[in-house]
């Protein structure tokens, strides 16, 4: 959650975000990924990328087990994942 809200701030769309943070159907992502270990996980529209970094998160964690695996996102704003950073880079990349 720390990195969720400082790279928000940082970012120049902190403004526009909700200043709540709300993974509400993103924690049954995650759950899912944590079980089925996936090779590969494809997200269209990742917009500020909350549910991109709790996905990226899951396969950190997979990734710590044995389990590798890669998250590919996209979205038509160029400047769409600025909350996939740090670690999260390690495992993803934005198409």
């Amino acid at each position: 959650m720390t990195h969720i809200l400082s790279e928000t701030a940082k970012s120049e769309f902190g403004r526009y975000v909700d200043k709540e943070i709300r993974f509400g159907k993103r924690l049954g992502w995650q759950t899912f990924a944590r079980i089925m270990k996936p090779k590969v996980v494809i997200e269209t529209g990742i917009d500020n990328g909350l549910g991109s970094v709790v996905l990226c998160a899951a396969l950190l964690k997979n990734k710590e087990e044995g389990f590798e695996g890669r998250y590919y996102g996209t979205d038509i704003n160029p400047q769409a994942d600025y909350l996939l950073s740090r670690k999260y880079k390690e495992v993803s990349e934005v198409l």
